[in-house]
């Protein structure tokens, strides 16, 4: 059963008796003994189950793929073996060790031969066979396909290069002797122009609305954010500030009670579902790349709704 009063939770810890390490549980108790301790120092100072230096260094009685096996024999009770006069196999017991020659012993030594030569080098006064003309196998076809598929590729190559530049050249043109010529052009200067941000925003208005993008902001719909979702959502904070606005208009008059509404709880938890990286999309970069200033009033509002 839990303590609630918190009796035995021990001294606080801003006393002196919270420091005491003598007040500690099973301080002055020992948990191992002397034996245990010095069994496990004896098991740790034991030498490892491998050969000797001497039995390392001999040579290997056994060699296979660049390994040796070199065997020792280990006597049984003396004894038990003087008593036996049959199963002298029975007295002994052989312990094979597997090392390494050396590091750089090879897998596979070749064998010497009958006069101390390798059978590779009984083979070295022989002339080296010719080689053919076709080593890197380039045939006929090769020759004759080589240059006219490189002057195929270099002549795509430029060709793309020229396609760009046209087209380039082609969109200059166009804006300049179609495109930005009238009004349009003298709202654009007019833009370019200005020296502070509050001109520039005047501007970058007149040029929207010349422009036709005021019929853009004011349609909701836009596949790069819900519109659905900001709209309710949009709703539903406008709803909950009128409540608590005429809530406190009643207790500055002195006829309503205070705390009769959870309005600011309920707008609270609204705002805090709608404070998220790009909710909905309305952060999407598409919804401030279409005009020059602003964006879907939709968003405009949401956002200045959410401000204090």
């Amino acid at each position: 059963m839990a303590d609630l009063r918190h009796k035995t939770d021990g001294p606080s810890p801003l006393s002196q008796e919270g420091y005491d390490e003598s007040l500690l549980p099973d301080f002055n108790r020992e948990f191992l003994s002397e034996e245990h301790l010095q069994a496990f120092a004896t098991a740790l100072s034991a030498p490892d189950p491998s050969p000797s230096t001497d039995d390392l260094l001999s040579t290997p009685s056994i060699s296979q793929n660049g390994f040796a096996l070199s065997s020792s024999r280990t006597s049984l009770d003396s004894g038990r073996g003087r008593n036996s006069g049959v199963g002298g196999a029975n007295q002994s017991r052989d312990s094979l060790f597997i090392t390494a020659q050396n590091d750089w012993a090879p897998v596979m030594p070749t064998k010497l031969g009958s006069k101390g030569k390798r059978r590779g080098e009984r083979r070295k006064g022989r002339k080296t066979p010719r080689r053919s003309r076709d080593e890197t196998r380039e045939g006929y076809l090769y020759t004759l396909l080589k240059w006219p598929l490189l002057g195929i590729v270099g002549a795509w190559v430029i060709g793309l290069g020229a396609s760009y530049l046209l087209t380039r050249l082609y969109i200059w043109l166009y804006e300049h002797f179609i495109a930005w010529r009238g009004r349009r052009n003298q709202l654009r200067s007019k833009l370019q122009a200005t020296t502070n941000y509050g001109d520039w925003v005047g501007a970058a208005k007149e040029l929207d609305t010349f422009l036709g993008n005021d019929k853009w902001k004011a349609e909701d719909e836009y596949a790069y954010y819900d519109h659905k979702t900001v709209r309710r959502v949009l709703d539903q904070i406008r709803k909950c500030r009128r409540k608590i606005e005429e809530e406190e208009k009643r207790r500055a008059v002195g006829n309503g009670s205070v705390g009769t509404s959870n309005s600011v709880e309920e707008l609270k938890s609204l705002v805090e579902a709608c404070v998220k990286n790009n909710f909905v999309g309305v952060e999407n970069s598409r919804l401030y790349s279409q005009t020059y200033y602003g964006t879907k009033n939709l968003v405009q509002d949401f956002v200045d709704e959410g401000k204090p």
